[in-house]
Parts: structure tokens; C-alpha cells; sequence
């Protein structure tokens, strides 16, 4: 019995010195902006898929690594001219100002895609690019473009003939 009380009593010790309060240590690195998704492959949107519509809405998340303000951040967003081959106002929309709301981490820029009738035989392609500004330096760097492939056609993946059999 005297065993017993003995190591209750060194148990209870042990349970107070485990308990203390660290404080949480904040995040202290930069302020870097980039996809949520990377940049493996293009992202094939077809009209096929939604009879009758003229215009579609693709969503593509920007994400920060960072610590939440008290106020909005913008971040720049551009378009590659020299790699897109879908022409804006013709077959895409694309905002202007693109913002991190204060204190959220991500956002969503909403690409509008237009059908055209020349989409039934040929995809065209967005090619978006994260750049730096005065608040956020860039992040990894496949993680900093899109592409956006649209059309009205079903085509079949240049996987298919060695991962579909």
C-alpha cells in the first residue's frame, strides 16, 4: 500500500510538470502568392460536356502563404500573350484586379469561357501567369501558371493508350 501511494504521488508530479503553455509561435517567413494547383498539365474545359451553354464558368484558387492582415492585398494576374492562342473578349473573360480579402488565405479567379463556333474542331488556350507585387513575392515555381484549354470537342487524352487498358 505504501508502493501505491508512492507512485500515485509520482504520478500526479509527472502530470504537473507536463503541463505547461507554449505560446504559438506566428508565422514570420514572407508573404508568397501561388496556385493551389500545379502546373502538371493543361486543364481541358469542353463545351460538350453542357449542352446549350454559351459561357462557362472555370474557377482556378489562388493560395498565399502568409500572415492575415487587417486590410485587402492585391495580387497581379497576366495573361502570356505570347503562349495563349484563345483570344480575350472572343473566347475568355478575365478580370482586371484580383484581390486576397483581409483575412483570408486564398482566392478565386472566375474565368469566363465563351463558345465560339470555331471551337467545334479547334481548342484554343489561356496560358495565366502569378506575378509579383509590392505585397506578395512569388511562390514555387510550378505553382505559378495555368493553362486553360477550351473548346467543343471530345478529345481523347494523350494518356489513354497506355493508362486507359
Amino acid at each position: 500500500m505504501k508502493y501505491i501511494k508512492e507512485y500515485l504521488f509520482l504520478i500526479f508530479l509527472a502530470c504537473l510538470s507536463a503541463c505547461n503553455e507554449n505560446e504559438i509561435k506566428e508565422y514570420t517567413g514572407g508573404e508568397y502568392i501561388q496556385f493551389e494547383r500545379e502546373l502538371a498539365d493543361s486543364s481541358d474545359v469542353s463545351f460538350q460536356f453542357s449542352p446549350g451553354a454559351k459561357e462557362l464558368i472555370y474557377p482556378v484558387v489562388v493560395a498565399i502563404s502568409s500572415r492575415q492582415t487587417g486590410t485587402d492585398r492585391d495580387y497581379k494576374l497576366v495573361i502570356d500573350t505570347e503562349k495563349t492562342t484563345a483570344r480575350e473578349h472572343e473566347h475568355f473573360e478575365l478580370g482586371e484586379h484580383f484581390k486576397i480579402r483581409e483575412g483570408h488565405f486564398q482566392d478565386t479567379v472566375r474565368i469566363t469561357l465563351k463558345l465560339t463556333d470555331e471551337m467545334d474542331n479547334r481548342s484554343f488556350r489561356l496560358y495565366i501567369r502569378l506575378e509579383e507585387n509590392q505585397h506578395f513575392k512569388l511562390g514555387q515555381k510550378k505553382y505559378l501558371e495555368q493553362i486553360v484549354l477550351n473548346s467543343n470537342m471530345v478529345a481523347k487524352p494523350d494518356w489513354w493508350e497506355t493508362k486507359a487498358k
